[in-house]
């Protein structure tokens, strides 16, 4: 796939989500300042299918993503590689996000999402659709996401019970209140995201090679 150079004409950006007064980092307010503005009409004019990927156990939902990006041709997007490409380049904004990650912070929202568009940009020809993971985290995002990329086209849920939920974040080795705190946080995340009529859920606990195929029926029937 040939790859478009990012462009960074004045025309279109994703708000601040709060960030310039984010309390996850101090250094989030650095990466504000850093921000740029892109024009990102060839996104929107691609009319791309929007899939994103959620559930408690990161490495299958992982795994499930790469799955579907593969048998799709979608490209895969995921706010870990996105970080770990920035801070590999050792940029200015690489090197502030390096050290928020070192902290174990969060990364203000809307600077994930210029990562976003400067990585669809640069990947956008000849592609069809694109696979999230990682991305959205909250509402807010969401809709942020929506407005750059178009609208959701599926949001496939991995669904644990609550006793699976606890295990596969507590498998991240946080204290057990932490782990209360993800769970309550996560089961919110997913009450915002089941409001969408898009959902498709799969059973969590399941390997995704036998879920996959299901999927990919959902996805070519949406493109329809």
């Amino acid at each position: 796939m040939k790859r478009r150079p990012c462009t960074s004409m004045v025309k279109h950006s994703v708000t601040n989500m709060g960030c310039g007064h984010s309390k996850d980092h101090p250094k989030n307010v650095d990466l504000v300042k850093l921000r740029k503005k892109y024009d990102t009409e060839p996104i929107k004019k691609a009319k791309l299918l929007n899939i994103w990927t959620i559930g408690g156990n990161s490495q299958k939902t992982l795994a499930l993503a790469k799955l579907i990006s593969e048998k799709l041709e979608f490209l895969l997007v995921t706010e870990d590689s996105l970080l770990q490409t920035e801070m590999d380049a050792e940029s200015e904004r690489g090197k502030i996000i390096k050290e928020v990650v070192e902290d174990k912070s969060n990364i203000c929202p809307s600077v994930i999402l210029d990562l976003v568009a400067e990585f669809v940009l640069e990947n956008l020809e000849g592609v069809k659709g694109i696979v999230f993971h990682g991305i959205p985290r909250d509402r807010e995002q969401a809709w942020q996401l929506q407005r750059l990329i178009g609208p959701v086209s599926l949001v496939v849920f991995c669904e644990l019970t609550g006793e699976e939920l606890m295990t596969a974040l507590a498998e991240e080795g946080d204290e057990p209140s932490v782990v209360k705190t993800k769970v309550d946080n996560f089961q919110k995340c997913v009450l915002q995201f089941a409001k969408h009529k898009t959902i498709m859920k799969v059973d969590g606990t399941s390997e995704p090679e036998n879920v996959i195929e299901e999927i990919v029926e959902k996805v070519h029937s949406i493109a329809k």
